[in-house]
């Protein structure tokens, strides 16, 4: 599961403003974001890929489709958690 920070106002609206996420783990989450994105665009939706949008997480470890596929959704392609790196300080507790 994934969890977003929609309390980072700046960083929902460059993801597009979603109402949810549907997360996928996987190990390059580039390239599967990529495969992704063209099948979106060849069954005739949009597919905007969306990379290190949170300095909080590590570059490449997180990137986000934003299609009309699904309405208020956007895709997101991440790393195991355990290969995210260290929790950021904003989520330590």
């Amino acid at each position: 599961m994934t969890v977003l920070n929609w309390t980072d106002t700046a960083l929902w609206r460059l993801m597009g403003s979603p109402a949810a996420a549907i997360a996928v783990v996987t190990r390059n989450p580039a390239a599967k974001a990529q495969e992704a994105a063209d099948a979106l665009i060849k069954a005739g939706f949009t597919a905007e890929i969306l990379t290190d949008l949170d300095e909080d997480v590590p570059a490449g470890a997180m990137v986000f489709v934003n299609t009309n596929a699904f309405k208020g959704t956007t895709l997101i392609f991440r790393l195991h958690i355990r290969k995210m790196g260290p929790r950021p300080p904003r989520w330590v507790m």
